[in-house]
């Protein structure tokens, strides 16, 4: 396989991202996606690769093991042609600065962050979509967007993403129609001849791949997830096909 056919995959060992990988090898193919973490990765950004992905989980990891060579390396690749996806705490890691404030843990997070894609702040959790009390819950929920190319709205997963700060040369791809001034939840950025892709959504989750995600032994929060699921299984054709255009987009970079 051809560096320029593979997916690379950021990798903290944190986190899962079983579903995300699976999703990515459906569409670009089978052996395309390379988990990669922070000692091979200016090494393999180097090789010229179809698409970086910066998955979901949390920022804090990335900033404690990237340092400034990885983040020369990020912008090298992008400027040149290369594609970049963030999704949620990629995102987040993506913007100018975030600002993330959750009361249930008496967390905030702030500061400037070393990417610098959009020049705007990422601000979350959105404290709307925070429907529940329960810490264990309080973070996933199924959120209406709406596209700004056909103007219909869907329903969709969300897992504490930010909305982003406008009037930064972005296109805004989709937007939180439930709430006041409806704030930018997918954004595109162009840095150099490259194309990057920010998600506050979670469109690589469909109902099915949720309901894989969810189990039964000591899971004291099983009805809640099964509520996900039946919200989510309507909307399935919508979420594969905005996910579909995003990644067919950053592969034409």
């Amino acid at each position: 396989m051809n560096s320029s056919d593979r997916v690379l995959l950021y990798q903290d060992y944190v986190f899962n991202n079983g579903v995300l990988r699976n999703k990515l090898q459906k569409h670009f193919g089978l052996g395309t996606v390379i988990d990669i973490d922070a000692d091979h990765l200016c090494e393999a950004l180097a090789q010229k690769p179809k698409l970086f992905v910066m998955p979901g989980g949390a920022d804090l990891y990335y900033c404690e093991k990237l340092g400034q060579d990885h983040h020369h390396a990020i912008k090298d690749f992008v400027y040149g042609g290369g594609s970049f996806l963030g999704l949620c705490a990629g995102a987040y890691y993506a913007c100018d600065s975030l600002d993330w404030n959750c009361p249930i843990h008496d967390e905030v997070i702030d500061g400037e962050r070393p990417l610098k894609f959009h020049g705007g702040r990422a601000t979350g959790p959105i404290q709307r979509f925070r429907s529940h009390k329960e810490p264990l819950l309080s973070y996933d929920d199924v959120v209406s967007i709406k596209c700004e190319d056909d103007n219909q709205s869907f329903e969709c997963l969300y897992r504490a993403g930010p909305i982003f700060e406008e009037g930064y040369g972005e296109t805004v791809w989709a937007r939180y129609d439930q709430l006041d001034n409806q704030p930018a939840a997918i954004i595109e950025q162009r840095h150099g001849k490259g194309r990057i892709i920010l998600m506050s959504p979670h469109l690589e989750f469909s109902h099915d791949d949720w309901a894989r995600n969810t189990y039964t032994l000591s899971n004291n929060k099983l009805e809640h997830d099964l509520s996900l699921v039946a919200r989510l299984a309507p909307f399935k054709t919508q979420t594969e096909t905005l996910w579909s255009k995003i990644l067919n987009y950053l592969a034409k970079a």
